[in-house]
């Protein structure tokens, strides 16, 4: 019964039946068939004379919230392409997007709550990743779907020392001691560092622009494992940050900590 139950959760939503009717056409199906099969096998083959794709049955849609979304790439036979991370309560899922389309609708969508059905998992780096294809259906879901991104506990590094072996961003929470801010100007595309060539300001990806003037933000912070030099590119907080706590949004490139966020500012003194 377990098994039937789990398919019809799938399913009852585009369903005309209950679940009593759902059940005895099981059953009439069991009486004609003439090799034996499992409950759940049934149920998948009673939804298929529904008219349900059964594809959700077996690679059910994945909720979560972006947590890192990579650069796009290009493949020379898939075309282009990007990584991204998802989190929910339970998992922590590499998840890779093919085609223009996917790609494009990624763009922004960096802590939102999404939903992805009809993926196919693949084997990858000894694990798995979840592979957007271009029959994949991703939607954006209300931001109540999910608890807030600095919730899900799979997202969640308890030390920045805990980050520093891992792949990809993590969130964690530490106490800035030191803040120095310099201004360097960067490309009003992709906001990478320009160069100065023959008068003109080059972008390595975009050629020559029209600079923009960007902040870098350099910290020493510190937490029970010890002080970690961090830069910060992203937009200013507003308020100096020295002697308070940052919940934050990171990784490590080398002995230096990037971050990428900041969620929360806290004074660490009454």
């Amino acid at each position: 019964m377990k098994e039937i139950e789990e398919v019809w959760e799938i399913i009852r939503d585009k369903v005309d039946i209950s679940l009593e009717d759902f059940i005895d056409e099981i059953n009439k199906v069991k009486s004609r068939l003439k090799v034996k099969l499992s409950d759940r096998a049934v149920a998948i083959i009673v939804a298929r004379k529904l008219g349900i794709d059964v594809t959700d049955i077996f690679t059910p849609p994945v909720i979560g919230r972006v947590l890192e979304l990579g650069m796009v790439k290009r493949s020379e036979t898939r075309g282009p392409y990007r990584l991204f991370t998802l989190v929910n309560e339970k998992i922590r899922q590499l998840c890779v997007a093919f085609g223009r389309e996917h790609v494009e609708w990624l763009e922004n969508k960096e802590d939102k709550a999404i939903k992805i059905s009809k993926y196919v998992m693949a084997p990858f780096g000894g694990g798995k990743i979840l592979r957007v294809t271009e029959k994949s259906i991703m939607e954006e879901l209300p931001d109540d779907a999910l608890p807030p991104i600095v919730s899900l506990q799979p997202a969640l590094s308890p030390t920045i020392a805990g980050i520093k072996d891992k792949r990809g961003s993590w969130i964690v929470s530490g106490v800035i001691l030191m803040e120095d801010i310099s201004e360097f100007f960067s490309c009003p595309q992709c906001r990478r560092s320009l160069e100065f060539i023959d008068n003109d300001w080059v972008c390595p990806v975009h050629g020559v622009v029209e600079p923009e003037t960007r902040r870098v933000f350099r910290y020493q912070i510190a937490d029970e494992t010890g002080i970690y030099s961090a830069v910060y590119y992203g937009e200013p907080v507003g308020e100096e940050l020295t002697n308070k706590a940052i919940k934050f949004k990171a990784s490590f490139k080398g002995d230096e900590l990037i971050i990428f966020k900041i969620y929360e500012i806290t004074p660490i003194e009454a």
